[in-house]
């Protein structure tokens, strides 16, 4: 008898358990055309022409299929026959890739099975994982490409280690309420780079940007809570509430004592107007050869 699915990315329980629609987070980013369009400019161009006519694609991680769909016809725009694969481990995100028409399945990502890759990519999902795990996912990628694949990999960084632990301190505060077990872990861009040749990448460079990003502790609980709240009884509502000062409160204090210790660049925090607070990062993209 087969064991029930077992979702181990962090990241990938809290957003299941939250209903979290990736389409509409920091600001519908990852449901923009020209956020995708600027991934290929800048990760897949480049190697373009060393992808054979006919070719596997997978992306790792891809959701709801939006920046899958767009590498995908970006390809055939350009001569190329391509075999796409989403893969993930949240069901209902695949659910609406497999509307649009592509073809999905749900693993885990450093423990699927894959073989005789061309191209894999992966955006903004390193982080969900915990540091053991980010690197079994970049070996289970290289394991799963032909000799001569790509991986194209745009990472949610900052050059700062300190704007890195900072955003980690501020997603994994009890207060929030998110669901899963473990904590957040983003990395900063060189660390990555090392961890890609640590996977035993025999190259793995960072070619550009794709569009940076902001977020702050307001919309980290709205991510997190929106779905609650919506349901609460009065009596759930009214923790929830006081739930929700606590989290602002504490998060606010760590990003103004990290903006006091470090200041604003090399933490990204902006202090708003109305005492608010924002995190501003990258997204570097790198390109991998196995």
């Amino acid at each position: 008898m087969n064991k029930p699915f077992e979702v181990s990315a962090i990241g990938s329980k809290a957003d299941i358990q939250a209903g979290v629609d990736i389409s509409k987070v920091h600001g519908g980013y990852f449901s923009s055309i020209k956020n995708a369009q600027d991934f290929c400019d800048v990760g897949i161009a480049p190697i373009e022409k060393s992808l054979p006519a006919k070719m596997a694609y997978m992306d790792f991680g891809g959701g709801q299929g939006f920046l899958g769909r767009l590498v995908k016809e970006y390809l055939e725009e350009r001569g190329h026959t391509v075999a796409e694969v989403i893969v993930d481990a949240n069901q209902s995100y695949l659910d609406v890739a497999g509307k649009t028409g592509l073809h999905t399945k749900m693993e885990n990502l450093e423990t699927g099975v894959f073989d005789a890759v061309d191209l894999i990519t992966m955006r903004a999902v390193l982080h969900y994982n915990l540091p053991e795990a980010q690197l079994a996912i970049l070996k289970n990628i290289r394991q799963s490409l032909r000799t001569d694949g790509f991986f194209v990999h745009q990472l949610s960084a900052a050059r700062s280690s300190v704007n890195n632990e900072l955003r980690s301190a501020l997603v994994n505060l009890p207060s929030l309420g998110r669901d899963g077990s473990g904590s957040y872990h983003w990395i900063s861009e060189s660390n990555a780079v090392q961890l890609h040749l640590a996977a035993g990448f025999s190259d793995a460079t960072v070619v550009g940007h794709a569009p940076s990003c902001s977020w702050g502790p307001e919309s980290q609980w709205t991510r997190f809570n929106e779905s609650k709240e919506k349901v609460a009884t009065a009596a759930e509502a009214t923790v929830l509430a006081e739930r929700k000062t606590l989290y602002i409160s504490e998060a606010n204090k760590i990003a103004e004592d990290y903006l006091q210790k470090y200041g604003s660049e090399e933490t990204g925090v902006e202090k708003l107007s109305d005492g608010s607070y924002l995190v501003h990062y990258e997204y570097p993209i790198i390109v991998s050869k196995r």
